[in-house]
């Protein structure tokens, strides 16, 4: 009878050992994947400012993002095509990369964009939001 109990003692604490090893890489693997998911927000917020003209697109970084994202740090890398599109317009490619300080995670978008002439949008510029009058909505043939 003894040697029953301590059998299934040891089978008890070996499943306890394989239940928790399984649950504590599941909740490893979920923070990777929220900083991954972070990383790409970032990542596409930033891209998002350079196609709107807010940051210039030009080389920059590495840099800290702001007091939220303390963590988190982003660099641009652009580089001119050589063969200007059909429509004559000076396409760049640019790279955003961002990394975390302090785990292995890094994130990179790519994407061709052509620059803002300088000064175009600014963060401080205080125009209203376009609006939309009927007369400027075509009808739609029904």
């Amino acid at each position: 009878m003894l040697l029953e109990v301590v059998l299934a003692l040891s089978f008890f604490v070996l499943a306890a050992t394989v239940i928790t090893g399984g649950l504590n890489a599941s909740v490893q693997e979920t923070e990777r994947l929220r900083l991954n998911v972070h990383a790409s927000n970032l990542a596409i917020s930033l891209l998002s400012e350079l196609q709107m003209g807010i940051k210039p697109v030009e080389s920059a970084g590495p840099e800290p993002f702001e007091a939220s994202f303390q963590m988190w740090t982003w660099q641009i890398q652009v580089s001119p095509i050589d063969d200007a599109s059909e429509s004559g317009l000076p396409l760049r490619n640019v790279e955003v990369i961002v990394r975390h300080d302090t785990r292995p995670i890094v994130r990179r978008l790519t994407q061709f964009i052509v620059p803002h002439p300088a000064g175009a949008l600014t963060p401080s510029t205080n125009s209203p939001p376009a609006t939309l009058d009927d007369r400027s909505i075509p009808a739609l043939p029904f």
